[in-house]
């Protein structure tokens, strides 16, 4: 259960690292460190982790982050240009993922393929003008159901 959750918040870390990209482009504002705010959050039936903050940089349409829970570090590797990336995850699984900008909000989609499954993950990233939240707004669909989650990080 604990690498399923951990993986569970590698997603995460990926949802906010993805609003890297606008539609002109990568944006640097989004470059610095986000942490979760449990309080405005609903993680559905999965819940949140106590701790957690995403460290984003951008380099022209790729960009990285770096995720820290209570569980450990993750570095993730993505492209703003709508391209498939490939990232392992910690306990042999795999993530596939593809992100672009519509209507100044962030679309990604994700696929993530473990020896208990696979899960598939649909979010809605957006930011507010003043550039200080991160609002997802995530489906996620497993083999034993569907639920949905609603995520926000304040700048630090």
């Amino acid at each position: 259960m604990r690498s399923h959750s951990r993986r569970f918040y590698l997603l995460t870390f990926v949802l906010c690292t993805t609003l890297a990209a606008g539609e002109k482009g990568p944006a640097s504002f989004m470059d610095g460190t986000w942490k979760l705010n449990a309080a405005k959050s609903d993680g559905g039936p999965r819940g949140l982790p106590e701790f957690l903050t995403i460290k984003v940089t951008t380099n022209g349409p790729e960009f990285e982050g770096v995720q820290t829970t209570e569980a450990g570090t993750t570095l993730l590797k993505f492209r703003s240009d709508g391209k498939e990336m490939v990232n392992q995850l910690p306990g042999d699984a795999e993530m596939r993922s593809k992100h672009r900008v519509e209507n100044g909000v962030l679309l990604a989609e994700y696929r993530i393929i473990t020896a208990q499954g696979e899960l598939t993950q649909f979010d809605r990233i957006a930011m507010p003008a003043d550039g200080k939240t991160l609002t997802t707004e995530r489906e996620v669909k497993t083999a034993q159901g569907a639920y949905k989650q609603k995520l926000v990080f304040d700048r630090q």
